[in-house]
Formats: C-alpha cells, structure tokens, sequence
C-alpha cells in the first residue's frame, strides 16, 4: 500500500471484538439447541454447515458431509425428492415445504423423515445459500400406525 492510502480500521458491526464472538457463539448455540437437523448448502449444493442435530440424526460425521454434494449423500438418482426441491427452490427462490423422505442413516437405519428448503439472502437481500431442515418424524408415524 502506498502513503496515499491509508489503512482502513476494521469495522466491527457488533461493537467489540468479545462482542462479535459472543454473539457468534450465541448464534451457534441457537443453531444447535433446534430439534431439527440444519444442512447449509451452496449454490452448487455443496454443503457448508450443519448443525449437532443433523449428525446426530443421520449418524454422519462432519469430515463425510462438509464440502460434499448433498444429493449424492442422500440421493440415489436425479429423480430424488430432496434433489427436486433443491433444485426447485434454486429456480424459484421459494421454500419447498414438508416433504416426506426415507433418510438412510449412517448404520443403514432407515428413518422417516420430512424436510424443507428455503434460500438464505444476506444483508442485501443476494442469495448466499440453501437452508435444508430435516426433520425425524419415524416417532410420529409409528404412533399412527398403532392408532389405526
């Protein structure tokens, strides 16, 4: 850099250093209080970030699932449900909603399972990413069949 440039001070939108890590850390421990299991996924549908309650649903360790294609670790082919939201949502901006998957676990367990896509924007309303929510509903669906 030279004389005619001066450096700029960071600028910290949460006020101090320890303020911004701790709100990071709040932010995280929100992100892994939910019951539902969070996969953040790029455009290209590579994974980013998940929080506890996604690998403790589908068993998975975070080295097998960051930086891999979401659909090749839950899909068998295109036609794939979760393959078709993600794609859906990527096309149209809109969240695709409660729908139903059999999730094959890390042991080979399969669970029932719902789940919903939603594109997240940044400050500026650009889309950055895909939110996938998982949910278990095996629990629910074996009381049903017990009701019937």
């Amino acid at each position: 850099m030279d004389s005619s440039q001066k450096e700029q001070p960071l600028q910290l939108t949460c006020g101090s250093i320890a303020q911004c890590i701790a709100q990071r850390d709040n932010y995280e421990a929100i992100f892994n209080s939910l019951n539902e299991g969070l996969a953040i996924i790029g455009s290209n549908r590579t994974v980013t970030m998940c929080n506890r309650p996604f690998f403790d649903l589908t068993g998975l360790r975070e080295s097998a699932v960051i930086g891999k294609n979401i659909t090749a670790l839950f899909c068998k082919n295109e036609a794939c449900g979760l393959n078709q939201a993600i794609l859906k949502t990527i096309k149209s901006g809109k969240p695709v909603k409660d729908e139903a998957m059999d999730l094959l676990c890390a042991d080979g367990k399969k669970i029932s399972a719902v789940f919903a896509t939603s594109i997240l924007h940044d400050k500026k309303s650009r889309p950055t990413g895909i939110v996938v929510v998982f949910r278990d509903v095996s629990q629910v669906q074996e009381l049903q069949k017990k009701l019937h």
